[in-house]
């Protein structure tokens, strides 16, 4: 029973309905109940992946993050990992109950929650839960109009929120004269193309009036119509039609325009949720309370049931039917009272399956082949062949006419208990036929078959007369693979050439002798596939080169069992195994690439393979076509609408490909599906989604987050988490990226679901995701972020270094050409030094005397003038000395000139050790007298100073030779004071004068200094 199931729902009027309904739902099931199949729709659990019951709604964001509300809560799967969003006691933030009872998915990623507790927003984007105070009653329909206004359904009324924020509510309820609806349990609310707007309760569909503001009984509803007061669930537009889901009655569809109804009893017609344009638009799918899911076929009225079966493979494992959602990547959701069922609606190709004949259509005649399987199939250039049982079928492929049935015979004797195994035209008339009896060579002209005897009567084991495979060789003869009896070469003119069988005792026999199939690669190596291995006959050698199954070598044969072969354009080959799917050799490396239903295969039985030339094969398995692309390794497999009719694939299938037509046998007859059809259904690229970003372990918010981010340069440690999603367990998107600004190129990684970026260097990159397997450059998803500069690296302070170092260069540059100025300024001065000097050179020259190397008497009088102010101006007392030399004219005329020459030489050299240079003076007077100034000299010491002179002079004749110099002698006068404006320097030196004279008066050779008794000598001179 449906939750809040009304009262009067269950009186008399109800239980009269529901026993009409189901005296006509008995009658209806005997007409339908042979069509009764499961395989058009196969279903499947994930419970490690979807661990939770009771799934009322599905939803799906634009992000492609699904949700899943249950009656325990909302599960959000954003394709990597779940988080569970439920009630917590005292907590504003959480929903006000966990059992939730309708989801709606508004626009900009606003969910809607319907629970037990009221209504609730969740936002997507910022991952908060928003309580609204409309009703405290159980939320049971969520629906917002063209108008944009929402709509609330409850057990207790009808609510109307007139504004975003919930303020403005208008309530419907039975109880009011105004704002007046017929029931308080609503169940459903939907808008028609007109705007209309329709309410489903317990007691009917109502229409709401926008004049008066209230709602009255729908309009539409004939009279009789079960809808007008029944249990409604549902009420759905439809291309002007309108149907409904009317508790315990079934579906009803209503013409408005004919005023007329017309009711579809299910076999359980408790309908609690409704799909309308299920699949496609020749559907709507009921899911019912108990019964499953029921699909009706608006057009032709046909019922497909949907049942729970525990010994039925792809059935559904609950009849209570809570929700249906198809996602937009054609994954359907079946929520029931138990686990989450979930069907890939992708592999429903639709009727691309054609019948080469077609029994059931008018004037067609039946045809014995059609009622068993179909064991093998061969194309010549007109005609194609099958062969059943003991019927050899032929198809012309240039007209539509019923395919030619041959029934073996023998002379017109029909073989007894024949079974054709294999075929092999060669041309439009003839066959080589290998069947459990031997080989048979038919002739379509006359429809006989002949019996091989240079085959069949030399053949001594029973088992070399089980042919399972033929193979016509460029040389006509032909190759046999038997059941038993292993590989026979055999020329049709010679017979039997060679028989090869397995010999444990030889390595390069046989692998086996049961041969299953034989075939040439475009080498020309032969390939053989028996029941134990993979065989490739060596023509030099007349040997066989075995691959056999090993469980440790994964690069080897995925199984012994080898059905089937194919070579691709790019000249690997393929194999199709019994029970270990496709194996793909390379002859290069001579190793196998195996894949099988972990890799997406609805089988690992192959049936066949074909090529399609262009990267893909076509690999039939007993119940699905497989699409393989061998560039990426990626499957999809299709289960063709139509193939119910079939079964399931009985032989390899064969293509035509000059005509762009591949054909499959079934156990009910041969059909083609044309090229162009098969590529328009392929593999659909599943888009990958960038689904968590971390930094340093900070999680950000994808909907919310601003691109470009910005991150600071000391981020070490950034994840990016990506996932296509969620689909079918076999689809297996490969998975690319590439940051731009680090990458170089794409990387492609099939099993990953992050990437870490560790130590990235400030800069700006792009981090971008798609689907490898499409082959071209489509982006999916891509988020952009900033990796900040330190802020000494900032555009600011890189702009503040380039100021600083333009004005650093510029100080530099000033620097430099004032250190050239001041360098050039040097050069002048040093050059003007020069000239000074060399001026000075010329003056000091003016002033010396070049005989003693003194100054001379120019000298005397500028320079001692000098000492003169200078000792004025600091009241410092200067000794001035006069002498000169005794009796030198004597000495001139005893030595000579020349020697008295040389005396006055060397007393100038002495005379200049004896002075300070800094503050003293010493010169030649004139002739034969010096004069001496020194600075700051008291009376004693300039008395001693000048008796030191006179004993150097007196001895100047033993320090150097006689031949130099000879004996003299000096006088010498000294006066001291402190010049002043009473004294003069002249005066000063008169005064020294005066002494030299009195030290002469007494005898010379003699040191006097000045006394004011002298004064006389003065007058006198």
């Amino acid at each position: 029973m449906p939750l809040f199931r009304s009262a009067k729902c269950v009186g008399i009027r109800v239980c009269i309905k529901h026993f009409i309904a189901l005296i006509t739902i008995l009658f209806a099931t005997a007409g339908f109940a042979s069509s009764i199949d499961i395989t058009a729709l196969s279903f499947y659990t994930e419970p490690t992946l979807f661990p939770f019951n009771a799934v009322v709604g599905v939803a799906q964001d634009s992000h492609d993050c699904l949700y899943f509300a249950t009656h325990s809560g909302l599960f959000k799967y954003n394709g990597i990992s779940f988080q569970k969003y439920e009630h917590l006691p005292f907590d504003k933030t959480t929903m006000r109950s966990s059992q939730i009872q309708t989801i709606f998915m508004d626009s900009d990623d606003i969910l809607w929650l319907g629970t037990y507790g009221g209504l609730e927003r969740f936002d997507v984007k910022t991952d908060t839960i928003e309580h609204y105070h409309i009703s405290d009653d159980v939320v049971t329909a969520i629906f917002r109009d063209s108008k944009q206004r929402m709509w609330i359904g409850t057990i207790n009324g009808l609510y109307l929120l007139t504004d975003a924020c919930g303020t403005e509510v208008v309530a419907f309820t039975n109880k009011q004269s105004k704002t007046f609806i017929g029931n308080n349990t609503i169940r459903s609310v939907s808008e028609d193309s007109k705007g209309v707007i329709y309410v489903s309760t317990y007691d009917g569909v109502w229409q709401y009036d926008e004049v008066k503001n209230d709602f009255e009984p729908c309009s539409l509803l004939p009279e009789g119509c079960p809808g007008k007061n029944g249990v409604v669930y549902h009420f759905i537009e439809d291309s002007g039609l309108y149907w409904l889901s009317v508790w315990g009655v079934g579906l009803v569809c209503i013409d408005p325009a004919r005023k007329s109804y017309e009711v579809y009893p299910l076999p359980d017609s408790r309908i609690y949720t409704l799909y309308n344009n299920f699949i496609t638009d020749e559907y709507i799918a009921a899911g019912t309370w108990g019964g499953g899911i029921y699909l009706l076929n608006k057009k032709t009225k046909a019922i497909i049931p949907y049942k729970a079966d525990s010994n039925v493979q792809g059935s559904l494992t609950n009849n209570l039917i809570f929700s249906l959602f198809i996602s937009r990547h054609n994954m359907l959701f079946v929520g029931t009272a138990g686990i989450l069922n979930v069907a890939d609606i992708s592999r429903l190709s639709g009727d691309i399956a054609v019948p080469l004949y077609d029994e059931h259509e008018k004037n067609s005649t039946a045809l014995s082949h059609l009622e068993g399987s179909i064991n093998c199939l061969a194309a010549s250039p007109r005609y194609l062949w099958a062969a059943s049982n003991n019927f050899l079928v032929r198809y012309d492929l240039d007209s539509k006419t019923t395919p030619k049935e041959f029934q073996c015979t023998v002379e017109q004797n029909t073989v007894n208990g024949i079974i054709i195994y294999s075929l092999c035209p060669i041309d439009d008339e003839r066959l080589w036929v290998g069947c459990n009896k031997g080989l048979y060579l038919f002739n379509g002209d006359t429809g006989n078959f002949t019996p091989v005897a240079l085959y069949n009567e030399y053949i001594s084991d029973v088992s070399g007369l089980l042919l399972r495979s033929l193979y016509l060789d460029a040389d006509n003869t032909l190759w046999i693979g038997t059941y038993g009896a292993g590989l026979i070469h055999f020329s049709p003119q010679k017979g039997i050439i060679e028989q090869y069988r397995h010999d444990q005792q030889v390595s390069s026999s046989l692998s086996n002798d049961i041969v299953f199939f034989i075939g040439r690669d475009k080498s020309g190596t032969l390939w053989v596939g028996t029941n134990r291995g993979l065989s490739r006959f060596s023509q030099d050698s007349q040997g066989f080169v075995s691959y056999l199954y090993d469980v440790d070598n994964p690069l080897g044969i995925s199984s012994n069992r080898v059905d089937s072969f194919c070579e691709d354009a790019s000249g690997c080959l393929w194999f199709g195994t019994n029970d270990g799917g496709i194996s793909c050799f390379n002859p290069v490396t001579e190793l196998f690439t195996t894949y099988t239903k972990a890799d997406g295969l609805s089988s690992n039985k192959i049936i066949g393979i074909t090529d399609a030339d262009d990267g893909y094969l076509w690999i039939a398995a007993p119940k699905y076509l497989n699409l393989f692309d061998i560039a990426h390794g990626t499957v999809q497999a299709y289960n063709i609408a139509n193939i119910r009719q079939y079964g399931y694939f009985s032989c390899a299938p064969i293509a035509v490909k000059e005509r762009g037509l591949f054909f499959f046998g079934t156990d009910r007859g041969v059909f083609k599906i044309s090229q162009e059809k098969l590529y328009a259904f392929r593999l659909q690229f599943l888009p990958i989604k960038i689904r968590e970003l971390s930094v340093d372990g900070r999680r950000f918010n994808l909907y919310t987050e601003k691109q470009p981010l910005s991150f600071s340069y000391r981020t070490n440690d950034i994840k990016i988490s990506f996932s296509p999603p969620y689909a079918s367990r076999r689809k297996k998107p490969i998975c690319a990226y590439k940051l731009i600004g680090y990458d170089e190129d794409w990387i492609v990684a099939p099993d990953k679901e992050y990437v870490r970026y560790m130590d990235l260097p400030p800069g700006r990159y792009t981090f971008s995701v798609k689907n490898a397997a499409e082959g071209h450059d489509a982006v999916c998803d891509s988020i952009s972020f900033i990796i900040r500069p330190s802020f000494f690296l900032s555009p600011v302070m890189i702009w503040f270094y380039i100021l600083f170092a333009g004005l650093t260069l510029f100080v530099i540059l000033k620097i430099h050409k004032l250190y050239w100025l001041q360098r050039y300024t040097n050069l002048l001065e040093e050059k003007q030094l020069v000239l000074i000097q060399d001026n000075f050179t010329l003056k000091e020259l003016s002033m010396l005397d070049h005989l003693t190397g003194v100054g001379n008497r120019r000298y005397i009088d500028s320079i001692g003038l000098k000492i003169w102010h200078m000792a004025q101006e600091h009241k410092t007392p200067i000794a001035v000395m006069m002498f000169d030399i005794d009796f030198f004219k004597k000495y001139n005329d005893r030595f000579g000139h020349q020697a008295g020459d040389d005396l006055l030489h060397l007393i100038g050299i002495n005379l200049k050790k004896r002075i300070r240079t800094e503050t003293d003076l010493i010169g030649r007077y004139g002739g034969e007298e010096f004069l001496i100034v020194m600075y700051n000299l008291l009376p004693d010491k300039a008395m001693s100073i000048a008796e030191g002179i006179r004993k150097t002079v007196e001895t100047l004749h033993e320090r150097y030779p006689r031949e130099m110099v000879g004996q003299a002698t000096i006088s010498i006068g000294v006066f001291y004071d402190i010049p002043s404006d009473s004294i003069s320097f002249k005066d000063m030196v008169h005064k020294a004068d005066c002494a030299l004279y009195r030290a002469k008066q007494n005898g010379r050779n003699q040191v006097v200094l000045y006394d004011t008794t002298m004064d006389e000598i003065d007058k006198e001179q």
